[in-house]
């Protein structure tokens, strides 16, 4: 296998490893400086990350195709759980409840999780691709994308899933609070491995002479 098609199945699969990990840690609700924040802030980021190396290894048509495919394999994960989760449960097995708390995921936030990760992921390849034109920084192109990408994501995700629920001054305070911690957490990541990854990543991918610049 050429190494450059290697590098790019490891970073399609830690894209849906990513994506199905974030919305089984969602479930764990935790105190970030005394403001709720939910389980999978801290791994949700990392698909940010895999997205600029996408883009900037192999171009924005298959950094969307990658996002498509892990949407896709989320939602058969979903639905494997929910099947999991309904098989009747043996008499002599107490975990159902804490099964069921964790796995049982409902429509309307398996919907939203799934509408904006796909929608704002495309989003950040976008800005991203848009952004290689116009500065020559890694750091800045993968900045602009998600800080972009994340207003999409946040838009979304929250609208579906929570308006009508929450009243509207709560509904604005957690919009504008996972909006700034998930933006925190990605600046955390970006300062300490972004670019250094994608530079260590670039040379492997290069390394066998089997890469191809992206035309986009």
């Amino acid at each position: 296998m050429r190494r450059s098609t290697r590098v790019l199945v490891i970073l399609m699969a830690v894209m849906v490893m990513t994506l199905i990990v974030s919305n089984i840690a969602a479930t764990k609700i935790w105190s970030l400086l005394g403001i709720p924040a939910d389980g999978g802030l801290i791994v949700f980021p990392i698909s940010y990350i895999v997205s600029d190396m996408l883009v900037e290894l192999y171009g924005r048509k298959i950094a969307n195709f990658v996002a498509i495919m892990a949407m896709l394999m989320n939602l058969v994960a979903m639905l494997f759980f929910i099947a999991v989760v309904n098989l009747p449960a043996y008499s002599g097995w107490d975990g159902q409840n804490a099964l069921a708390s964790v796995l049982g995921f409902s429509v309307r936030i398996s919907v939203a999780s799934l509408t904006s990760f796909l929608l704002s992921s495309i989003t950040n390849n976008y800005v991203f691709t848009w952004m290689r034109k116009r500065s020559d920084k890694y750091v800045v192109r993968a900045l602009s994308s998600s800080l972009v990408g994340r207003i999409v994501d946040v838009m979304i995700f929250e609208l579906v899933a929570f308006f009508g629920v929450l009243s509207f001054q709560d509904f604005i305070i957690q919009a504008i609070g996972a909006y700034a911690e998930g933006q925190l957490v990605e600046i955390a990541f970006l300062v300490i491995v972004k670019d250094n990854l994608t530079r260590h990543v670039r040379w492997w991918a290069e390394d066998d002479g089997s890469y191809v610049e992206p035309e986009e």
